[in-house]
């Protein structure tokens, strides 16, 4: 592969390559996205008028069900209906008293208000009931050419309901095709039956479905369509794509429908508490005049593409073999020694860059010689002020050792003075200033040098205060003093402020207790008890909003705590740290959290 990049890329010159690189990185990809983009948008759209298709068979099946349920209703009221048997059991004299019975029997007209989807109702009765009456008030009689037709011989042979697409010729010999409801009505008393017609309207049925653009075709058993957008195909067999109308199927899927290319659901209804079947397809023609909209728009949008990466690309040829010749011209006439360069290459791309380069070469150099005779200057500058830091460390160190021969020298004058109180005091403050000084800079300390250096200052304390001031220092004695290792200068800043805020302002002799306990996690808890004056709520909550939260650094409170809870975080990780409780006039208890650490180097 890099022999054939290096071979295609050394043996022809740019304006070949870029437009080999054009067919292969822009005309080609461009062919591939266009054919994946028409992939997908073809999917999405056949899965979209799918969805749309059979969720309009559904509404279809939907209402066909309802219809159903509402004519069985219909049906049952008249087969358990006392009325109706008695009108048709009654023995009649004359016409006019045949038809003043049927006059008063009006369940069948009330039922085209009761039932909505309904254009006729009729209930056959035996002729000699109807005494050569035709018909009346929705009463027909059975005639012998009734006794030919093929719903008859059904009803005869069938105590159930069913459904039958029938033909009805209308005004000017139209030829109208309904759904039928058929049930047979058993009259006791005289062994006959009685014929319910129930014909569904199809002016109901099409402003019930809502049409837009899809083509509906309803069948009954028979797969003669008795419903159809198209008005014209009623009648015809439902015109299933590459099957027969019998294996009508709940599926969806695409076909011609009457010639042409469509997609369709169909979906089979059983009717409600019948043996009968309805077929429904429903078809959406306009799927294929989208696709066809989408694949122009799809060809369209690929050949702006190309015609204008065409444009771009075959611009940008000329442009760049054009400077590339002027930029070989003038390297070749530097190569003849011929300096006298015109600046005919303007811009800020790798080109031009280069043939600034090819004229400015000299100022580069003059550049770069003052560059390092500044970086010179700089470097002496910086040796310089490190010397002079390093005098003001050396004074720095000569401070603390004039301060310990002073105290020496004060505490020499009051041990010759027999101020035995005085020497001790001042040979504590010695060690706890050296203490100090002397883990400045140190990471960590043993617990025996920190417990040794609050002891001195406690005693310090302990002279100020006198009786006032009492301590207790309690450790665990599992604890290791000598190998155990703390941050130093930890513990005495809250030592200071329980006797400074908590106990000196009360007035009154007080109590301190500092505990060292090892807790069964192998950590450390450090607790300072004061019993002084405590704080309230409020400034309890100021109190621990302290230790996390930078504090003001002219506040009385807060700094030290602040330091040492973000001291501990930094060094030993978040889940340790300071806890503070305190109540009014009971004192406050600082517990400290740290890990028990040894063998660590100070």
């Amino acid at each position: 592969m890099e022999k054939i990049k290096d071979s295609f890329f050394i043996k022809h010159n740019i304006a070949k390559q870029l437009r080999t690189l054009y067919i292969v990185a822009i005309l080609i990809p461009v062919f591939i996205l266009a054919l994946l983009f028409y992939m997908t948008g073809y999917r999405r759209m056949e899965a979209n008028y799918r969805h749309l298709c059979i969720s309009k068979s559904s509404q279809i099946k939907t209402a066909m069900v309802m219809l159903s349920i509402n004519i069985n209703q219909l049906q049952t009221k008249f087969t358990a209906d006392p009325e109706l048997i008695d009108v048709l059991n009654t023995k009649y004299k004359t016409q006019n008293d045949l038809k003043l019975g049927l006059m008063k029997y009006q369940k069948i007209n009330n039922s085209f208000k009761e039932c909505q989807g309904i254009s006729d109702i009729r209930l056959y009765i035996d002729e000699d009931i109807l005494q050569g009456i035709e018909e009346f008030n929705g009463f027909y009689p059975i005639t012998n050419e009734v006794r030919h037709t093929p719903w008859f011989k059904l009803v005869q042979n069938s105590s159930d309901g069913f459904w039958m697409s029938q033909k009805r010729v209308g005004i000017g010999d139209i030829n109208y095709w309904e759904l039928n409801y058929f049930s047979r009505i058993s009259l006791p008393g005289n062994g006959k039956f009685a014929i319910l017609q129930v014909t569904v309207s199809n002016d109901y049925l099409r402003s019930l479905i809502d049409q837009d653009q899809y083509d509906i075709y309803i069948a009954s058993d028979d797969n003669t369509v008795f419903f159809s957008t198209d008005r014209y195909y009623a009648g015809n067999k439902i015109p299933v794509p590459g099957k027969d109308a019998e294996t009508v199927s709940n599926s969806s899927d695409t076909g011609k429908i009457k010639g042409d290319f469509t997609i369709y659901a169909e979906q089979t209804l059983n009717m409600y508490k019948t043996k009968s079947h309805i077929k429904i397809l429903v078809s959406n023609s306009s799927f294929y005049l989208q696709l066809r909209k989408f694949v122009y728009a799809t060809i369209l949008l690929a050949l702006i593409a190309i015609i204008i990466s065409f444009i771009i690309v075959f611009s940008y040829n000329k442009y760049f073999t054009d400077r590339i010749r002027i930029l070989r011209m003038a390297m070749h006439k530097a190569a003849n020694n011929d300096y006298e360069i015109v600046n005919s290459i303007h811009g800020e791309d790798e080109l031009s860059q280069t043939f600034s380069d090819l004229k400015l070469m000299a100022t580069t150099l003059k550049e770069k010689e003052m560059s390092i005779y500044k970086s010179k200057i700089a470097a002496e500058q910086l040796r310089n002020e490190q010397q002079q830091m390093e005098m003001k460390l050396l004074a720095g160190q000569i401070n603390p050792h004039f301060l310990y021969n002073t105290l020496e020298m004060l505490r020499m004058k009051a041990l010759t003075e027999g101020n035995r109180s005085l020497s001790k005091a001042i040979q504590m403050l010695g060690k706890c200033m050296h203490y100090v000084l002397g883990n400045t800079k140190a990471t960590s300390t043993t617990l025996e040098k920190e417990i040794t250096y609050l002891q001195n200052y406690l005693s310090i304390m302990k002279m100020r205060f006198g009786n006032r001031l009492d301590y207790d220092v309690r450790i665990d004695p599992t604890i290791s003093l000598s190998e155990s290792m703390i941050l130093p200068l930890l513990i005495q800043p809250i030592v200071e402020n329980a006797i400074i805020h908590g106990l000196e302002e009360t007035g009154e002799p007080g109590l301190l207790i500092l505990r060292l306990k090892k807790k069964p996690d192998n950590t450390l808890l450090i607790t300072v008890f004061d019993n002084g004056i405590g704080m309230d709520r409020e400034t309890l909550e100021k109190m621990r909003s302290c230790l996390n939260e930078v504090p003001d650094p002219h506040a009385n409170h807060g700094v030290a705590m602040y330091n040492i809870n973000t001291r501990i975080h930094l060094f030993y990780g978040e889940e340790y740290g300071l806890r503070i409780l305190s109540q009014p006039g009971r004192g406050t208890i600082v517990n400290i959290l740290i890990p028990l650490q040894t063998n660590m180097g100070e």
